[in-house]
């Protein structure tokens, strides 16, 4: 896959290069919210730009069909996410919901190519059940699940419109 260019680095290694602190220690500054890049309070150590690169990747990806179909090689949505982030060096989680809390929280205005997009229902309770990667223009890219293969959607459907949950910038 294409890498990303241009800073993609933990802000909080850059602080402990520089001899602030630890890298433990900027994390939990982090987490805190007592660090601030631009006049922006970070609510990640993980500022990257991988996204853009990461959604090119994971078009890479289409018709690749679903584990059940293809246990060996094949991608459920949070594997076809992980798998497109990985390629830019970054790991997340294998878990939709702990997956869902990665990054920063996005507004539907502010989306743009490589964002992890979110689905869910009040019928989950609201929790991340399904996921994408936004690939600008209202579509994203998606493994649509058993018996089905990795695919593109819009998020103006009303089956992705009514079950949108909300976006992460990883």
């Amino acid at each position: 896959g294409s890498k990303a260019q241009g800073p993609e680095e933990r802000i909080a290694k850059v602080l402990a290069r520089a001899g602030l602190c630890s890298r433990r220690e900027a994390e939990a500054w982090i987490a805190d919210g007592r660090v601030a890049v631009n006049g922006k309070v970070l609510a990640t150590p993980a500022v990257t730009n991988a996204g853009p690169a990461a959604a090119a990747d994971a078009l890479e990806l289409l018709g690749t069909p679903h584990p059940q179909q293809q246990p060996r090689g094949g991608l459920d949505d949070v594997g076809l996410v992980r798998a497109a982030y990985s390629a830019q060096g970054v790991s997340l989680p294998t878990r939709p919901n702990a997956l869902g809390l990665k990054g920063e929280p996005i507004g539907p205005m502010r989306l743009r190519a490589g964002d992890v997009v979110l689905f869910g229902s009040a019928a989950t309770g609201n929790r991340v059940v399904h996921m994408g990667l936004y690939l600008g223009a209202g579509q994203f890219v998606h493994a649509a699940g058993p018996g089905d293969v990795v695919r593109l959607a819009s998020m103006y459907d009303p089956v992705w419109a009514a079950s949108y949950l909300g976006a992460r910038r990883i």
